[in-house]
């Protein structure tokens, strides 16, 4: 895929997209968009449609009412962790049972290609010393099912031919609780930074 970025861009996902937990520069999506915009490319705006708690029957949902409108050049997926989230007890199913997760990444491909080039970001891995539960909350996330559902993601996206930003494989090979903020799940300021710098240069790449 040879990608042009003039045109506008969304991005869309749960609350990483939104820019949670980075207290400096509101968030890799925010930085991008900074940068992208003083590039002054013709008709070049970016669209933060991050909403937190989000899952892929949320995306689903939100696509034509949402996305449509916007005209995008490109969109870009975030999905997040939620699907796997778990309430109540962390030995409760994940909210969105895996057959059904797999089904969802591919109406969203299929939906999203209809309307502009896309492109997907993968999850980043966790803390689950820290979210099992959240504090004060009655809400999990396992580490194990974070990286189970990420290869879901990546794997029928490889199927597609989608071009998939893997941030998962390069965090997991460094001490990345440097990344997270004091929560476990979201990425703090300079775990936003680096995604920010990884999409930078994966997008040259394309």
């Amino acid at each position: 895929m040879k990608m042009k970025l003039e045109g506008p861009v969304v991005f869309i996902g749960a609350s990483s997209v939104y820019g949670r937990c980075d207290t400096e520069e509101g968030g890799f999506v925010h930085r991008f968009r900074m940068w992208l915009e003083s590039q002054q490319l013709k008709n070049t705006k970016v669209y933060n449609l991050g909403i937190s708690g989000n899952n892929t029957n949320d995306y689903l949902e939100r696509m034509s009412e949402e996305i449509i409108p916007r005209n995008p050049r490109l969109i870009i997926w975030s999905l997040g962790s939620n699907d796997c989230k778990r309430v109540e007890d962390k030995n409760n199913p994940p909210d969105i049972f895996e057959d059904l997760y797999k089904k969802n990444i591919k109406k969203i491909i299929e939906k999203s290609l209809e309307i502009a080039d896309t492109i997907f970001i993968g999850v980043y891995p966790i803390d689950d010393s820290k979210t099992t539960p959240i504090q004060g909350k009655d809400i999990y996330y396992l580490l194990y099912e974070v990286i189970k559902y990420e290869n879901i993601a990546k794997e029928i996206c490889k199927e597609n031919e989608i071009p998939y930003l893997d941030i998962m494989s390069k965090w997991l090979k460094i001490d990345y609780n440097s990344y997270l903020a004091e929560d476990g799940l979201h990425a703090n300021a300079k775990g936003h930074a680096e995604i920010y710098k990884e999409l930078r240069i994966f997008l040259k790449n394309l």
